[in-house]
């Protein structure tokens, strides 16, 4: 089964999470990436739209201090989610984080 890495934003709990406006990808285009903290998020979707995230609990658990959700994933239609998750791709493909420059700082070594 075909899955595409799709990268965007959650809204989790009424607010956006990992969220990078719109004119921001446009300007990391032009000017690469500002800094190592990418604002965005990124999982897999099937293409029944199916969104597979094994990461998103453990990251914003870890970052925000909320030890609840760590270890959480989502394997969810988004016609499944609740209004208190829902997933907004706004990219998808490798492709973007190649052109701004930011494949080197997923590769670097911690």
């Amino acid at each position: 089964m075909p899955l595409t890495f799709t990268l965007g934003y959650v809204e989790y709990n009424g607010h956006n999470v990992f969220h990078s406006d719109t004119r921001d990808l446009k300007t990391m285009l032009k000017k690469g990436v500002p800094s190592l903290a990418l604002n965005l998020h990124a999982w897999l979707t099937l293409p029944s739209h199916e969104v597979i995230d094994m990461t998103f609990g453990t990251t914003y658990g870890v970052v925000n201090e909320v030890p609840d959700v760590i270890g959480r994933m989502c394997f969810l239609h988004p016609d499944d989610m609740t209004a208190d998750m829902q997933y907004h791709p706004q990219l998808i493909g490798w492709d973007y984080l190649e052109r701004i420059g930011a494949t080197h700082i997923l590769l670097m070594p911690s």
